[in-house]
């Protein structure tokens, strides 16, 4: 396994490569926004899966304070992505949900940690 490796049309964040092809590739975002998750799709499918690649894995790091709102759009924003529109809930924070295109169909799991920003108290202290 690599981290930060230059693949195809740019820079993965983790590949696991088996006799010199990848075979699995995740990306992983620091976000506040369900845009980062939208990217971080995008991008998996614009620049990295092949068709033969059909599992894929996105980290995400959320900043946000309230995470069970972010959890709420993001679970939605899933199965508005998703091919049948169903999303699995594995446990809070972690989901898996199936997606295509261009002939391309792709087993995704989704990971979300909650890491919000410090917040001061009193500030000036």
């Amino acid at each position: 396994a690599t981290a930060e490796s230059a693949y195809k049309f740019g820079f993965v964040d983790i590949m696991v490569q088996k006799d010199g092809k990848a075979i699995f590739i995740a990306e992983c975002k620091v976000c506040g926004r369900i845009k980062k998750f939208d990217d971080a799709v995008k991008g998996l499918f614009e620049k990295y899966l092949k068709h033969n690649q059909n599992k894929s894995t996105i980290i995400l790091f959320v900043r946000q304070q309230d995470y069970t709102a972010f959890l709420r759009r993001l679970k939605k924003k899933m199965k508005d992505r998703s091919d049948d529109n169903a999303v699995k809930t594995v446990e809070k924070g972690r989901y898996t949900f199936t997606a295509s295109l261009n002939g391309n169909t792709v087993n995704f799991t989704v990971l979300c940690f909650h890491i919000p920003e410090k917040t001061q108290k009193n500030p000036g202290n």
